[in-house]
């Protein structure tokens, strides 16, 4: 009772009156900091940033100006994208429901990661040092294309490949042991029908229906109709006909890829 208790209570209310003003005082900070962090725009991923498109006032990402602000991509790990042409699909698809699948079956089976691993051949012909593996596969055909859309990831760890890059594709799809291999200007075409022009032992120039098996370069696979020792005509081959004798001269044909 040193003082009045009107005294008192003008102290107490003093003290109440300050209390208020730290605490408008502290949410006057929260604002503007909350309104500082506005002229700040961070990235919710690690990546690569390109080009800023928005100027200062612009609205970014809406209407009726939908302009981006940005783009950042993840690039330690590259989604590619291809296609499968509608003929491909169905060999693909009958090669699974036929005994030549049984292998892949087994590997699938096993839960090996080297199934249908992919290389990546590059603009520029290089083939990129890491392989990739096939993680989606479109459910459709898309009707205007005549394709399916087949998804890929590829690692990416020294950052070389960047978004929007074109690329082939390259997946092993089958290995054929002792494979015979020809240069394709041996092989003639008639109507979907193959031969080649051999040289028997007189000679003598014949005709001799085969099977392609595929095409490789300047190769040609054949997987019916020649052996290991016949001989076919390199060059000359529009002069030549059925029963014609020839001069034949033994040839080393160098070809541009690896057979392998």
């Amino acid at each position: 009772n040193a003082v009045s208790k009107s005294d008192l209570d003008a102290a107490q209310a003093s003290r109440d009156a300050a209390i208020s003003s730290v605490d408008a005082a502290q949410a006057n900070l929260d604002l503007a900091e909350i309104n500082l962090s506005y002229t700040r725009i961070k990235s919710p991923i690690d990546g690569l940033i390109g080009k800023t498109e928005a100027r200062e006032g612009e609205f970014v990402g809406r209407s009726p100006n939908p302009v981006i602000l940005n783009t950042v991509s993840r690039i330690d790990t590259m989604r590619v994208q291809f296609f499968l042409t509608e003929a491909s699909y169905l060999s693909i698809a009958k090669e699974y429901l036929s005994g030549n699948a049984e292998e892949r079956e087994q590997r699938a089976a096993e839960n090996r990661e080297d199934i249908y691993k992919l290389e990546l051949i590059l603009s520029d012909g290089s083939v990129y040092n890491k392989m990739g593996s096939i993680d989606f596969i479109n459910r459709n055909i898309d009707p205007k294309t005549g394709s399916m859309l087949v998804q890929a990831h590829f690692p990416n760890p020294e950052g070389i490949l960047r978004p929007g890059l074109y690329a082939k594709v390259k997946a092993e799809m089958e290995i054929v042991k002792d494979a015979l291999l020809i240069p394709s200007r041996c092989v003639r075409e008639l109507q979907g029908q193959y031969s080649v022009m051999i040289v028997s032992d007189s000679s003598t120039v014949e005709a001799r229906s085969v099977v392609v098996g595929g095409h490789f370069g300047d190769l040609v696979m054949i997987s019916e109709g020649l052996g290991k020792e016949d001989e076919v005509v390199f060059e000359g081959l529009q002069k030549t006909a059925s029963g014609m004798k020839i001069n034949p001269v033994l040839v080393d044909f160098e070809s541009k890829i690896n057979p392998e």
